[in-house]
C-alpha cells in the first residue's frame, strides 16, 4: 500500500493496515496513535541576503513573532519554534 500523506500514514496504522510508519507526531495524537521520535529535523529557509532586508520578507518575520501565531502553531504538538527567526548562516 502507498500512503500519499500523513493523514493516510495515520489511517493505514489505525486500521490496521500497517504496524508501524514515519509521521509527525501532530498527526500521531490527532489519531489517538503512539509516537516514537526517530530523528530531529531543523527546517530552514534560504533566503536572498537583499530580500532579507525587504518589506515582505520582514513583514513575514514579523507575523512569525506574534502572539497569535506563536499560539497557533503551539497547538502542534511536536514542533519546536524556539530557533524561530535565527539567521544560522550568513555567508557570501
Amino acid at each position: 500500500m502507498t500512503a500519499r500523506t500523513e493523514s493516510e500514514v495515520a489511517t493505514s496504522v489505525l486500521e490496521g493496515k500497517a504496524e508501524v510508519a514515519f509521521g509527525l507526531e501532530s498527526l500521531a495524537c490527532q489519531f489517538g496513535l503512539s509516537f516514537v521520535p526517530v530523528i530531529e529535523e531543523r527546517f530552514d529557509l534560504l533566503i536572498d541576503r537583499r530580500a532579507y532586508f525587504e518589506p515582505p520578507m520582514q513583514t513575514l518575520l514579523a507575523f512569525c513573532r506574534t502572539d497569535a501565531f506563536m499560539k497557533r502553531a503551539g497547538e502542534h504538538i511536536g514542533y519546536d519554534l524556539s530557533g524561530s527567526g535565527r539567521v544560522h548562516f550568513n555567508g557570501p
